[in-house]
């Protein structure tokens, strides 16, 4: 039996509404756990970084649980991740993570780290905990020098590509004005 248009519309916005009111935690239950080599020292640079005990929690079946990371589809859009406060879950939208290892990357795990501490945002855009930070954790650092790096091999190796295409161009010309001799001989002659 089909409910009336009188129930149905009311209802269908009180679900709309509460799917929008429902925090991420409560969306993330039932996402996977995921880790990495690069997560896990994502996660020990945030704990050196507060230089606090971590935090710990238990699990469903009382077991103590430390700092852990879950993958979720977060509906609201640019948000990269998401923490309990306090507590010992950060999820990672989907939409951002597996990613490359990044400086930026790092910062943002720093950040939920103090939330999981139980930290505010800060009105600081120098703070860890401003709501969208760039900076605040020296330790980050590296994964941009390694990015860095990474980019100006990626700038050699694609400035070796154009030389050798240029040489491969006035090789070709060469090969156009003499094409019955060979390129040593072409070149043999001209030096004589």
């Amino acid at each position: 039996m089909a409910l009336p248009p009188s129930i149905r519309r009311p209802l269908a916005a009180a679900i709309a509404l509460a799917a929008l009111v429902v925090p991420a935690t409560a969306q993330a239950e039932e996402d996977q756990p995921y880790t990495s080599a690069t997560i896990a020292r994502y996660l020990q640079i945030a704990e050196r970084h507060w230089a606090v005990p971590a935090p710990t929690c238990t699990d469903e079946q009382g077991a103590t649980v430390g700092p852990n990371t879950v993958l979720y589809d977060d509906p609201e859009r640019g948000i990269v991740a998401a923490a309990e406060q306090p507590g010992c879950r950060i999820w990672l939208d989907r939409d951002y993570w597996p990613a490359a290892p990044s400086e930026e990357d790092c910062i943002t795990i720093v950040h939920e780290w103090g939330h999981l501490l139980g930290y505010d945002h800060s009105h600081n855009p120098n703070s860890i905990m401003y709501s969208y930070p760039t900076g605040g954790a020296p330790e980050c650092a590296f994964f941009g020098h390694r990015a860095k790096a990474r980019r100006a091999r990626l700038a050699r190796r694609r400035a070796n590509a154009r030389r050798r295409a240029a040489r491969g161009a006035r090789l070709g010309a060469l090969r156009a004005l003499h094409p019955r001799t060979s390129l040593h001989d072409t070149w043999s002659s001209e030096v004589r």
